[in-house]
């Protein structure tokens, strides 16, 4: 055998081991994260910033409450190492597909993160101070029953840094390689929705004693943040049918609290909002808690938390910040 040829062998021999002894191991490889909604998707990419990119399950003005999942879909859950979600109480069409298609991913259900506050759901018209006597029996009784607790946690600052905190636990335990840069990451951003949310405080103070009505009982951590003062919503849950008694309701709810405004949401039709202002001197506005048209990535949250803001300040009769 020429000489020259078995030089040659002898290096592909060296660099194949080489390459196999000093591969990187498999947990230095970004990891596969998906995100059940949107919200929680910016949470996610901004602690993952300068690492890698989440996968956002539900796309567009899509609602969790109503949503059905798709075969393309099906196989992100399959390829996922970690996936984060609020709650089977939230995003319920998950529950059977996490456990059937998601066996090898780490799930992480961000309600039950460490400094959550949880608000429990309200009756349909129910006034703010008993919920909040109902709360504190709740939390006395230690009550966490299936669809008793609000599961809309992202539109409080206190627990959007909550779960800032949980989702950074949860990567570094899933890429320990980067874990000094998602914790970094994490400090960064719970400074910046603190200080946003001064902002939201300072921007909302002219109108927190004007009441308004919702479409559904999704802000109640908003309004509890910010203090704002929520008259009533149409229902407790935008997948059970409105009915003619509480359309009644509502209708003596903007008569004896001069209510300003009635917010519709774009995953959901807005003629019963129509029909409650039509011949009447009531506002009309749009009012996001899912955040369908803020953008990708980090700035999805805050873009969501202004929209809020400034379409509650435009229909309440100040102009916004």
């Amino acid at each position: 055998m020429p000489r020259i040829l078995v030089k040659s062998s002898w290096k592909k021999m060296v660099l194949v081991l080489f390459s196999i002894l000093f591969a990187p191991p498999a947990w230095a490889k970004d990891p596969q994260v998906l995100v059940s909604i949107k919200p929680i998707h910016a949470l996610v990419s901004g602690v993952m910033q300068g690492v890698g990119e989440p996968k956002l399950l539900l796309q567009g003005a899509a609602s969790p409450h109503s949503y059905a999942l798709r075969p393309s879909e099906a196989v992100l859950l399959n390829k996922a190492d970690l996936i984060f979600w609020v709650g089977e109480d939230l995003e319920t069409f998950l529950t059977k597909p996490l456990r059937q298609l998601a066996a090898n991913a780490h799930i992480v259900a961000l309600h039950t993160a460490p400094g959550i506050h949880l608000l429990p759901n309200r009756k349909t018209g129910e006034s703010k101070e008993k919920s909040t006597q109902d709360h504190h029996e709740a939390e006395t009784n230690d009550v966490h029953r299936h669809g008793t607790m609000d599961m809309h946690l992202w539109l409080s600052p206190t627990n959007a840094v909550a779960m800032t905190r949980a989702i950074a636990h949860a990567l570094e335990k899933t890429d320990p390689a980067h874990a000094s840069h998602y914790q970094d990451n994490a400090t960064r951003l719970e400074k910046k929705i603190q200080t946003f949310a001064l902002d939201i405080k300072r921007r909302l103070a002219d109108i927190k004693n004007k009441p308004f009505i919702v479409f559904h009982d999704a802000y109640h951590y908003f309004e509890d943040s910010f203090g704002l003062t929520i008259a009533g919503s149409l229902s407790v849950s935008p997948d059970r049918p409105v009915s003619a008694q509480r359309l009644h309701e509502i209708r003596t709810i903007l008569q004896s609290t001069k209510t300003l405004c009635i917010f519709s949401e774009p995953q959901f039709e807005s003629g019963l909002v129509d029909t409650l202002t039509r011949g009447s001197t009531v506002k009309k506005g749009t009012l996001d808690p899912i955040g369908s048209d803020a953008p990708m990535g980090e700035e999805g949250w805050f873009v969501l938390m202004d929209h809020l803001v400034t379409n509650l300040v435009r229909c309440l009769g100040q102009p916004p910040a």
